[in-house]
């Protein structure tokens, strides 16, 4: 079967594999669409284990079951939590933490374990939530990145008539703008160099976009009480940091390089709360329900569609910026 593979040499490939066969406990999957996430153009930063088929935020159809395997059946659509073979014995599990399992993060779907970009792919029910019939697949591939908005935007605490600053306009920070505008925020500021994204955060209803944390700071008339990090970018936090207002918030959900040191004075002399967000516990449902309900729109988020063969081409036009915001591929 055809599968898109992170080698040992460091290279994003096509291969010819051998079709899985699912165990106990396991599905057989046909993915249908799967997104290319940030993390999926820097495979070797994120610890991806090589000769692993990448693929993470994917729906798919079940065609086979292995033993023991109760409650699902053959042409059941569903999408899968990459992340979500929990232990269910450590620590984190016990304490209603599973986002932070361990066992969890080694066996990651489509990073330590083989994932969506192939035709076929095993994994273990526990992983797999049903989708609705009004859920296209395209749009269910969102599940898991929205997840993990929704998680960050929750643990801000109520945003409602607060003024929010999202730093990021790559498909993290536009799922959070959807989410602050949809959680009553009075106004949600989205701060992102790339023109291209400024106009889809325009479009999604952003009250204003910023080239510049400069540019932000001497456009606020009015204080910004919470901030949420998505980009990712060397100098973000620090940025967040200088912009929010004394006694705000910060969430940071990007993942990148080290930037520039942390002024104490930022920290300490404004009380800031600064959290980080990580993966998601129980919001795959929530996640499922908004997409199904319209609650956020993905449509504009969506760059490019393209078949399984032209992954080179699609994983090409998710490193320019200034012309996308995420591709998905059809195995």
């Amino acid at each position: 079967m055809r599968a898109v593979v992170y080698t040992a040499s460091g290279d994003v490939v096509g291969q010819e594999r051998r079709e899985p066969v699912p165990g106990p406990g396991e599905a057989l999957l046909r993915p249908l669409a799967v997104g290319i996430c940030g993390t999926d153009l820097h495979p070797a930063s994120f610890a991806f284990d090589p000769d692993v088929v990448m693929g993470h935020e994917f729906s798919a159809t079940i065609v086979g079951l292995g033993p023991d395997v109760v409650g699902w059946r053959t042409g059941d659509r569903v999408v899968v939590n990459p992340n979500g073979i929990l232990c269910g014995a450590c620590d984190a599990c016990r304490c209603g933490k599973a986002n932070l399992c361990d066992p969890a993060r080694r066996a990651s779907i489509g990073i330590h374990r083989d994932g969506g970009l192939a035709e076929l792919v095993a994994v273990p029910v526990q992983a797999l939530y049903r989708l609705p019939q009004a859920l296209s697949d395209e749009v269910a591939a969102w599940v898991e990145p929205l997840a993990a908005n929704i998680r960050a935007v929750t643990a801000a605490g109520s945003v409602l008539g607060l003024r929010a600053l999202v730093i990021g306009g790559g498909p993290m920070g536009l799922l959070t703008l959807q989410l602050l505008r949809n959680a009553g925020a009075a106004f949600v500021g989205v701060l992102e160099p790339v023109q291209f994204r400024r106009a889809v955060a325009d479009q999604l209803g952003a009250d204003e976009t910023y080239e510049s944390a400069e540019l932000a700071e001497s456009a606020a008339s009015e204080p910004l009480q919470v901030v949420f990090e998505c980009s990712g970018s060397p100098r973000a936090l620090s940025d967040a940091l200088h912009l929010v207002a004394p006694g705000g918030s910060i969430t940071a959900v990007g993942i990148g390089p080290a930037g520039p040191g942390v002024l104490p004075m930022d920290l300490v002399g404004k009380e800031i709360t600064v959290r980080g967000s990580s993966l998601y516990v129980g919001e795959f449902p929530l996640a499922i329900d908004m997409l199904a309900r319209g609650s956020i729109d993905v449509g504009p988020l969506i760059s490019g569609v393209e078949p399984l063969e032209r992954y080179a081409e699609a994983f090409r036009q998710m490193r320019r910026p200034e012309a996308a915001v995420k591709y998905l591929l059809r195995p």
